[in-house]
């Protein structure tokens, strides 16, 4: 049996994916070269749970949010890629009327806690959808909050000549809250090396393959399209094990 983990993979494309409901693994299918390669993927779910705990704990992007409203606050339950911190119980501001009612305002103060993009990730692995695959293999920052991009865009944007009085200080003040959500998270550690963690947990068992040309023989024989220049080559596939 050949098992394979893929490690600095760049998957561009998951021909088929299926779940294999008897045993829980899922089944994946790869082009490489002139062949189509069947794999499944396997992982220990228990580590997989520790890992995401250990992301939450050290990779969530924590904001003070301090706001008046009439209506309630922020929902404290059913949070579920976010959780509220440090809620103080509200402080009554004042009455409001209006023309057939009162309504009363409140001053309301916490800390939201967002998970990173990645935990809806691992949910979506557990849950066997290998889809997220591709995501987990391709980093995407834009998925990813980070302060000190989100800085360095602000700063970059200040430096224009032509902005207009209002428009530099509006930059100022965006600023002022990413360097203060900056100290907020000063121990927040980096998501990247956590998707290389994930990467490291997965191994792919080949099961089977077959020739392409064998693929697109059976297609021709019962009239099914195919089109084998959108399936793209997989790379970079390291193996560490045979047996």
């Amino acid at each position: 049996m050949k098992y394979f983990f893929f490690l600095n993979l760049v998957i561009d494309d998951i021909i088929l994916v299926k779940k294999n409901s008897k045993d829980g693994k899922m089944e994946v299918y790869f082009k490489d070269k002139d062949k189509i390669k069947k794999y499944l993927v396997c992982y220990d779910e228990d580590k997989l749970n520790k890992l995401r705990k250990e992301i939450i704990d050290n990779c969530g992007l924590m904001s003070h949010r301090v706001y008046e409203d009439s209506y309630g606050g922020p929902n404290l339950y059913n949070q579920k890629y976010s959780e509220i911190r440090n809620y103080k119980t509200p402080k009554f501001i004042c009455n409001k009327d209006y023309d057939s009612s009162t309504e009363s305002f409140y001053l309301y103060e916490y800390d939201l806690y967002e998970y990173p993009y990645l935990i809806k990730l691992i949910d979506r692995l557990i849950d066997n959808d290998t889809s997220c695959i591709f995501e987990i293999y391709n980093f995407d920052s834009k998925k990813e909050t980070s302060l000190d991009e989100e800085i360095a865009k602000r700063n970059s944007e200040l430096s224009d000549m032509n902005l207009s009085f209002s428009a530099k200080e509006k930059i100022l003040n965006d600023l002022k809250e990413l360097y203060s959500q900056k100290k907020l998270n000063k121990n927040r550690k980096p998501i990247e090396g956590y998707y290389l963690k994930l990467q490291e947990m997965l191994i792919f068992e080949l099961v089977d393959e077959i020739l392409i040309a064998d693929v697109e023989r059976v297609n021709e024989f019962f009239e099914i399209p195919t089109n084998t220049q959108e399936i793209i080559d997989v790379i970079c596939i390291k193996r560490v094990r045979n047996e």
